[in-house]
């Protein structure tokens, strides 16, 4: 367990289908349709492409950075 956070783990399988068409990386668009169905509180990457779409259905796109200073400013 981090000091910062505790971290969880879920396995989704969004319906192929459903994936939206945000970039041009068919993996990406991957990623936006299991942080939809996991109800994920942020995608945190590295990705550029995944970067410049910054929100997707109201989940924030951050860089791990971002990310730590999101929970800082939670845990304080």
């Amino acid at each position: 367990e981090s000091s910062r956070a505790k971290i969880f783990a879920m396995l989704v399988f969004p319906n192929p289908g459903t994936f939206p068409t945000v970039t041009a990386d068919a993996p990406d668009n991957a990623i936006l349709a299991c942080a939809v169905v996991a109800h994920a509180a942020a995608i945190v990457t590295g990705d550029i492409a995944l970067l410049h779409v910054r929100t997707y259905n109201g989940i924030p796109v951050v860089t791990p950075r971002v990310f730590v200073a999101m929970l800082d400013r939670q845990h304080s």
